[in-house]
């Protein structure tokens, strides 16, 4: 009996929410056609004249701000620490598309957020994100790497902090990252990032919002410039982090894996 009187208030509940959702998704996909696309076809214009990249940038991240408020995602993180980064490279667990976002409103304006090709599905939004500081990933052999001239490498040298996400869940099958390459070739700090839980955002609405943990590991790694040992070292330090903070070792379940 009381399931079903359960079951009944439910359904009604449903049946007087679900419309208005309906139209709050409506309301916000007319506010987004009418005000944001001729609003970002005027900044764009106007940063393109003037070279006024700030406007731009903020423009963008305010719009940023407003999607993920919109659809109940909510950051939390140690606002002080992400935006006093200088000259460093940042590696975070994961590679979904919104973590390059969360970065994007988190760290401080001179970031490059190095990105997998599948980021870019056009050309036009590859020209319009890396004036925001998306770039793809550029490929390098260790053979050949201290030759060679990265786009993202002038970057470092101008004080840029560099950011890349990893799959922890098949690392052991992937190969260096290439901003890992970049700062064992300047020799430059990189620290870990943990995001707790990232694909909880998919559930997340305006209604069931969800709440995003960010975290920066307390010390910086500094690799000697020896690529043997600075990868394998790297390897081992995000194994340790990521198994405490998310508790997953791939480097152990990689072993077992193969052993059986």
């Amino acid at each position: 009996m009381w399931i079903s009187i359960a079951k009944a208030i439910m359904t009604l509940f449903l049946r007087l929410i679900w419309p208005i959702v309906i139209l709050l998704n409506i309301m916000r996909g007319t506010l987004i056609a009418v005000i944001f696309i001729p609003s970002f076809l005027c900044v764009y214009l106007f940063y393109r004249i003037t070279h006024w990249h700030g406007l731009y940038y903020r423009f963008l991240k305010a719009v940023v701000s407003y999607y993920m408020v919109s659809n109940g995602i909510r950051l939390k993180y140690d606002k002080q620490t992400f935006e006093s980064l200088s000259k460093c490279v940042l590696i975070v667990n994961g590679q979904l598309d919104i973590t390059m976002w969360w970065l994007f409103l988190i760290c401080p304006y001179n970031t490059i957020k190095i990105c997998p090709d599948t980021f870019f599905s056009t050309a036009s939004l590859m020209f319009l994100f890396t004036q925001a500081g998306f770039y793809p990933r550029e490929y390098f052999d260790f053979k050949n790497y201290q030759a060679k001239t990265f786009q993202a490498e002038t970057y470092l040298s101008q004080e840029f902090v560099i950011t890349e996400g990893i799959r922890t869940y098949c690392y052991e099958k992937q190969p260096t990252p290439f901003s890992v390459m970049l700062a064992i070739k300047q020799r430059v700090p990189v620290k870990l990032v943990t995001i707790k839980d990232p694909h909880v955002a998919k559930f997340s609405t305006l209604f069931t919002p969800q709440t995003i943990t960010i975290s920066m590991s307390e010390e910086a790694w500094v690799p000697t410039g020896d690529i043997s040992k600075d990868t394998e070292e790297f390897r081992r330090l995000t194994n340790d982090l990521y198994e405490e903070d998310l508790g997953y070792n791939f480097l152990r379940d990689a072993t077992s894996q193969s052993s059986e």
